[in-house]
């Protein structure tokens, strides 16, 4: 009994000091919730997130994945930059060189995180007004206690201050990042030595003998015991004839108007060139409308040394370039940029109220994005004026004009400060408003360095929005009319506050006792339950523990059981290797039932039962999905990725998915759109880099503008390495491009462009000079769809040579998609298989708006390597992280479509692919039995070939049966016509060879009924009078004919010569193996050394015969250049273009039965050496080596690796 009260008054006591512990812990967790901007225990970790971000006071992680400045390491941003707290010291000033130095980083002393690598110096001029300029970077050394650097290389005439920034280095990601800069020097200015020049002018014409001079001059103004050095200097006019003249000096723009600029300048130096005239040389640069290349000259007499250029656009800008001319020629030219002068924006629109969207502290409005013809449009501006004191009807009856004053206007704060009631709330770049959105007044974020405040409640407020233009550092405006008057609706307060945060000290101890009481008589009642519950116990205990013996036995016998069974059912299903080649449920492929069924088509040609392998319905997941979507969670498990993409397709889900993306983050854009930078976007302000993730070049002759280009650093979720994104170059921009990829240590480029659209930006024909940066194509590997090039790049400024890989994917829809996903598929893999020298850059990646077919590229190789590493997928998150770093990436509808038919296409089947150098143990792989579906694996690749041959999205490239299909190679476009089955066969093959410029037809089948002329006899058919030249039978294989084609009733037209092929060794639709193998060699042959006659012509009694072809040369061209094979691939590429390629059981087995023989003959020393080509009567000459394609140093007499069929 003495032991019951001992344990009944420690459970007393544990209750009532855990009730007491809680009741702290709530009471100080209430009074100590973080604050925004702090997060963890007892809120003392400080969040680094951008301005507006609202997650990390709850878990630490930046909403945005942006750190603020200083800061990286997303989502938590806890590493700060390292930078020095000291400014540096000038030591030394004379007239030629400043000497600065700084005291090396300390982690100390000073902030941040090490390593530091280096230093770089920046110094900043009043000469431009502009940010800070790179001058040079300086190695870390451990060992030194100071840091020196001598500036040399400045105008001596400027006024600078200089700033140091240290270089932090990622391990992890292997880049380099800029600090912050440290505290800047004072304003310094090279010293000027004080110097008199006196020049003595003397007349040399008529004169034969030097001059003696006795010009006595005095100096004054000079300084005491003081050394001066003078100069007697003699001026020749007759030698100053040497030369042409030098660059006109101090070219400058006096005046502009719209249509005019007016210039004037200085004679060169020195002035005695005998300069005669003056060319005027002006060159449209950059026009906001849509203007036709526009150059004049004019020529001025050398006395004239101003000039006005009329008939020009507005807020256009030129090229001015000026030469002085004398009898030797034009000199150097002196060049200059203006813009001519625009016009004021038109009015906007007056802003829309949200009805409905109207609260105590804010209102909605609605604007729309605009496009003008006056100037740039540079920002919108939404202006806010709050009228308390003002009478509403007194407030009508003034004007906007009367209140807005544009260039007075200020930002929230100083509008408070000053008492002001009229204010810009916010500023947004055209960048974010590209499209009809609601913006939220008074939501307390920040737009673009403007404060949106909150409002207060029942004040009456009108909006207004501006168009601001503002070009070569002049701004111009236009203010809509005010809005309808909006009153904010009054505070709700909450009846139900917060009581616990207004509890008086005083009542703590009053609370705490009542809470006692009723603990204590809660432990009474339980303390009485215990005793009850004790005493039935010891009366029961040896009936209790008989009876829990018994039921242990009970359940450890079912356990027996259970464990049993589970095991007898592993053992009947198996856990055999998937068609992907991984094994039980870890692999990529089918999510999958077990259906017993019966197997129509056997080997041996009767009915069985087969357990196949077919995807679960949607009926049959549709709880998993809708659960899935309820809780809005993105990712998604690669086993049910059809599920998933099926309901995708359905109403317009994908396309909202896509919608709800955003298309750009808050991220600041303002060097983008800079006067003297903007000029180098493609789109003026369109598609162009955040400040914080652009690429910042090197600066060049102390020009700050000369750093930008439209490039952006771009990160994707699970690659470790940087991509560099930008337009493809403009003619202006060239030599930027190739110094940003000689800057950034660039080792591979990909172009997603064709030539046509694309700036081809290096020279095929070997060596070109960009500026510094020197280009020589090195190899060059022409496929049909992409290419493949090798560089080396150097500088001349460096020793160093390096190889550059140049990858171009050329087959787009005009949507903005590839063709094909198999092919863009392979052109990735392609990429990755690409092995660039010991460089660990940025790979590089261009199309022609910077955003669209680069998204695509990005999205889908990260999404395809998340899929294989971790078997799950997240697209919509993927594409939003993809856009933190650059604006619009994965631009259309489409082309996110696009990306999910990659997806499916690619993980979903799993590992289809052969190595081409063991092709037949791959395939010997292939017809083991699957278990888990009683069949071979090669047969579950085919049964899904027909499962899922309608599911991806329609081919804008799809050909209907009654079209004439053109199929490419693997290395041509176009490489085969082949006809549809019909009528006159034979006749619309001539059609098609006369109409293609072709010189071979294929007839996979016998002549048809027609009987062909024999040796030297010709024949009608149709509008075609054929001559059979000559005629052989190559082992009663196949048949050559050699053929003359012309028009009838056309005398002066001349015969066209055809070589034709006849096969007819058919069973069905399989043709015998050897023969059609002999064939294939024979038409390889002849597109080698006749690269240019056009594409092969083939027809045959069913098309699917005559489509054999062209699918068994693009698989055995791959055999020959790659490293793997993919036939299941292959015939979905072939079955997406035309239906039914390959759709019996019988022709899939004879693709791989083929592709086994060809790689062992291809392996045949005596396969690869070129024979003879059987032509009939003649043979025909295969020296072809001036028309190949692929490499540039390959040798000629080796067989080609541009093996033509495909």
């Amino acid at each position: 009994m003495i032991d019951v009260r001992s344990k009944m008054a420690n459970v007393w006591l544990f209750c009532l000091l855990w009730t007491l512990l809680e009741f702290t812990a709530l009471i100080r967790c209430q009074n100590t919730s973080c604050q925004q901007g702090y997060f963890g225990t007892n809120c003392s970790d400080v969040c680094h997130c951008y301005y507006g971000d609202t997650e990390c006071s709850t878990n630490g992680t930046c909403e945005s994945g942006n750190c603020t400045l200083g800061w990286v390491k997303p989502p938590t941003c806890q590493i700060e930059l390292p930078s020095l707290t000291t400014a540096p010291s000038i030591r030394n000033v004379t007239d030629d060189v400043i000497i600065l130095l700084w005291k090396p980083w300390n982690q100390t002393s000073d902030i941040g995180s090490p390593p530091v690598v280096r230093y770089s110096v920046y110094f900043q001029t009043s000469h431009f007004n502009t940010s800070w300029v790179y001058y040079a970077g300086i190695p870390r050394e451990k060992d030194t206690s100071t840091h020196i650097l001598a500036f040399s290389r400045l105008d001596r005439q400027g006024e600078y201050r200089f700033s140091v920034v240290c270089v932090w280095f990622d391990n992890e990601a292997n880049v380099e990042m800029n600090g912050i800069f440290s505290p800047a020097t004072e304003w310094v200015r090279f010293q000027s030595p004080s110097t008199d020049d006196i020049i003595i002018n003397t007349n040399l014409e008529n004169m034969t003998t030097v001059p003696t001079l006795t010009a006595n001059e005095s100096l004054s103004n000079t300084s005491t015991i003081t050394f001066y050095d003078t100069t007697v200097l003699e001026a020749s006019t007759a030698a100053s004839t040497n030369t042409t003249p030098g660059r006109p000096l101090s070219l400058k723009l006096v005046a502009r108007s719209f249509s005019s600029l007016t210039l004037t300048w200085d004679h060169p130096s020195p002035v005695d060139h005998n300069v005669t005239r003056y060319k005027i040389k002006t060159e449209l640069l950059e026009s906001i409308l849509p203007a036709n290349p526009f150059s004049e000259e004019i020529i001025v007499n050398a006395s004239i040394v101003n000039c006005t250029v009329t008939d020009l656009s507005h807020a256009t800008l030129y090229q001015v370039s000026v030469f002085a001319y004398n009898i030797l020629g034009w000199g150097q030219q002196q060049i200059r940029q203006y813009f001519t002068d625009f016009y004021p924006p038109p009015k906007p629109p007056v802003p829309q109220i949200v009805e409905g969207k109207i609260t105590s502290s804010n209102f909605t409005v609605i604007l729309d994005s605009a496009s003008i013809s006056t100037g740039p449009l540079t920002a919108y501006r939404i202006i806010v004026e709050a009228i308390p004191s003002l009478s509403l009807e007194e407030r009508r009856m003034r004007s906007a004009s009367q209140i807005l004053e544009m260039d007075k206007l200020v930002d929230f704060s100083s509008a408070q400060s000053n008492g002001v009631n009229v204010y810009v709330t916010a500023q947004i770049l055209p960048t974010q408003l590209s499209r009809k959105v609601e913006i939220v007044i008074g939501d307390g974020k920040v737009y673009d360095g403007f404060f949106n405040a909150p409002l207060e409640s029942l004040t009456s407020y009108i909006v207004y929005l501006a168009y601001i233009s503002t070009l070569d550092g002049q701004t111009k405006s236009s203010v809509s009319s005010p809005s309808e008057i909006i009153t904010t609706t009054a505070k709700i307060i909450p009846t139900t506050a917060t009581p616990a945060l207004q509890i008086n000290n005083n009542d703590y101890i009053t609370i705490i006792g009542v809470l006692i009481g009723i603990i204590c008589i809660l432990v009474a009642a339980i303390a009485v339950g215990l005793v009850i519950v004790f005493v039935k116990r010891n009366r029961g205990r040896r009936q209790n523990t008989e009876h829990k013996m018994a039921e242990l036995g009970q359940v450890a016998q079912s356990a027996t059981g259970a464990m049993n069974s589970h095991k007898g059912k592993n053992e009947s299903n198996g856990s055999g290797i998937m068609s992907n080649g991984h094994t039980g449920n870890s692999s990529l492929g089918l999510s999958t039932i077990q259906l017993s069924g019966i197997d129509k088509v056997s080997q041996k040609g009767k009915m069985k039962e087969t357990s196949i392998k077919i995807p679960t319905t949607e009926r049959m997941v549709s709880t998993k999905r809708n659960s899935k979507k309820a809780e809005n969670e993105h990712p998604i498990d690669v086993n049910d990725l059809y599920e998933e993409y099926m309901s995708l397709q359905k109403g317009g889900a994908l396309t909202k998915e896509f919608k709800e993306i955003p298309k750009a983050t808050d991220e600041p854009i303002t060097e983008a759109l800079r006067d003297e930078k903007s000029f180098k976007n493609r789109f003026k302000n369109k598609y162009i880099p955040y400040d914080k993730h652009r690429v910042v070049l090197d600066t060049l002759n102390y020009d700050p503008s000369t750093d930008y280009i439209n490039a952006s650093y771009v990160r994707a979720p699970g690659i470790k390495r940087w991509y560099i994104v930008t337009q493809d170059p403009l003619p202006s921009t060239i030599d930027d491009f190739w110094r940003m990829v000689w800057e950034q240590n660039v080792d591979t480029i990909v172009m997603l462009s064709d030539d046509a659209r694309g700036s081809i930006y290096w020279s095929e024909g070997g060596v070109s000079n960009y500026d510094d940066i020197t280009i020589r194509l090195e190899s060059i590997e022409t496929l049909a769809h992409f290419a493949i090039r090798r560089f080396e790049i150097s500088n001349t400024g460096s020793r160093d040579k390096r190889n550059l890989n140049h990858c171009q994917f050329k087959s787009w829809t005009k949507q903005g998609v590839p063709y094909s996903h198999v092919l863009f598929a392979d052109f990735i893999a392609k990429v990755q298989s690409l092995k660039p020298d010991k460089t660990k850059g940025p790979m590089l990646l261009h199309c022609l708006d910077s955003v669209g077919k680069t998204g695509v590229y990005i999205a889908s190789e990260a999404l395809l390597k998340q899929g294989i590493s971790h078997s799950k997928i997240d697209v919509p998150r993927c594409v939003q992280k993809i856009r933190n770093y650059r604006p619009h990436l994965v631009k259309s509808s489409k082309q996110y479509s696009f990306i999910y038919d990659l997806l499916f296409e690619s993980l979903y089947f799993g590992v289809t692919t052969l190595n081409t150098n063991d092709i037949k143990a791959g395939i010997k792989g292939l017809s083991q039995i699957n278990k888990a579906t009683n069949a071979s694996y090669l047969r579950d690749q085919f049964e899904s070939l027909t499962t899922f041959e309608k599911i991806l999205s329609p081919r804008d490239d799809a050909i209907s049966p009654r079209d004439a299909p053109v199929f490419d190679s693997y290395t041509n476009l176009e490489a085969y016509i082949v006809l549809p089955t019909g009528r006159n066969d034979f006749i619309n093959a001539l059609r098609a060879a006369y109409d293609n410029k072709s010189s071979c037809i294929i007839s996979m089948t016998s002549s048809q009924g027609i009987t062909l002329p024999e040796p030297d006899n010709s024949r009608q058919y149709g509008i075609y009078v054929v001559h059979t030249i000559s005629s052989e039978n190559v082992s009663d294989k196949y048949t050559i004919r050699n053929l003359k084609i012309k028009l009838v009733n056309v005398p002066k037209k001349k015969f066209k010569q055809i070589k034709m092929y006849e096969f007819s060794l058919w069973s069905d639709h399989i043709p015998e193996l050897e023969s059609f193998l002999e064939l294939h060699k024979q038409l390889s042959l002849w597109m080698h050394s006749y690269p240019n006659e056009g594409p092969l012509i083939i027809y045959g009694i069913d098309t699917k015969r005559a489509l054999l072809m062209p699918l068994l040369t693009m698989l055995f061209e791959r055999i020959k250049m790659e490293t793997s094979i993919d036939i299941y691939r292959c015939v979905k590429y072939y079955n997406s273009k035309y239906e039914h390629v390959i759709d019996s059981w019988e022709e899939y087995k004879f693709l791989h039965k083929a592709v086994a023989e060809y790689s062992k003959s291809w392996k045949n020393e005596a396969y690869n050496s070129i024979s003879p080509l059987h032509d009939g009567s003649r043979k025909f000459s295969i020296d072809a080596s001036s028309n190949r394609r692929y490499s540039l140093d390959d040798d000629t007499s080796d067989c080609p690796k541009r093996y033509s069929v495909a």
